[in-house]
């Protein structure tokens, strides 16, 4: 069987446009088949089967048998389906290719638009642009495809921080337990910030201070946010699990935040001339 090659955007070659459909409870679905040299696919069958719909429109009955439909000579086909209504269409291979679609509101659409649908365009609205410390915000995305179909696309949007500036330092500090007990002022202090919502940080371009465990960070121009697995940190030989107290992140303005949650971790050795080399997998939430 030949492999099969599909254009959406009309016919070619013949410079003519069928007619639109008449009625207008149908919708014209058309397209032009080729094989993978450029050669119409001529008399290729496409098997067209309504299986969802009520059984009667204006006072006429619909049946939902099978119904094939042939390409021409120039490998083009078209047929018309009830707008609303659920098909089945089977493409002709070693094994028949079977995909469930819906026909949409309109007067004619490309059958290859409507089987392999892409996305045109998404719309999404946000209450507010800023957040405080401790708050968050729900964004649910909508995408309208060739099909003319709108889906929830939320999962395949990638949302990023207004903080993430290409070359801007962040810097994080590992708090042992006995230093942040004799700095609870710096820690109540850094309560008080409320313009800095969320601060991405991953394991780019970073360096370490093995003396003090300080860990300077530089942001990525396009740093997704990013969850690693929860893991442990050494400082000083002393290993712990990172906890919200034990975290103060500074910009390059001063200012600093303890976030109020944390994933993933740091893994460095107290000594740089010591294998492995170190290694910094972070994500912090404030």
């Amino acid at each position: 069987m030949d492999t099969l090659a599909w254009f959406s955007g009309g016919l070619l070659g013949g410079g003519s446009e069928a007619p639109l459909p008449i009625d207008q409870d149908m919708c014209r679905v058309t397209a032009l088949l080729i094989d993978a040299t450029g050669t119409p696919l001529i008399k290729y069958r496409v098997q067209v089967q309504m299986i969802d719909f009520p059984g009667v429109v204006q006072s006429r009955g619909i049946f939902k048998r099978k119904e094939v439909v042939t390409t021409d000579q120039l490998g083009y086909l078209e047929f018309f389906a009830f707008r609303g209504a659920s098909y089945h269409i089977v493409f002709q291979r070693h094994e028949d290719a079977v995909y469930k679609v819906e026909i949409p509101s309109v007067d004619t659409i490309n059958l290859i638009d409507l089987v392999f649908f892409e996305l045109l365009s998404i719309e999404f609205e946000v209450e507010k642009t800023t957040l405080s410390i401790d708050e968050s915000l729900s964004i649910i995305v909508n995408g309208l495809f060739t099909d003319g179909q709108t889906r929830e696309v939320t999962r395949d949007v990638e949302i990023n921080s207004a903080t993430e500036i290409l070359g801007e330092s962040l810097t994080a500090t590992i708090v042992p337990e006995e230093w942040s007990t004799a700095n609870d002022d710096l820690l109540a202090e850094s309560e008080t910030i409320t313009d800095l919502s969320v601060v991405l940080i991953r394991d780019t371009d970073y360096t370490v201070n093995y003396e003090t465990g300080l860990v300077t960070f530089t942001v990525a121009p396009t740093a997704p946010i990013m969850s690693y697995r929860h893991s442990s940190i050494t400082v000083n030989g002393t290993v712990s699990y990172p906890e919200v107290g034990n975290y103060v992140l500074f910009t390059t303005d001063g200012s600093y935040v303890r976030p109020s949650s944390i994933s993933g971790g740091i893994f460095y050795t107290p000594l740089p001339d010591v294998d492995p080399a170190p290694e910094v997998f972070i994500n912090v939430v404030s």
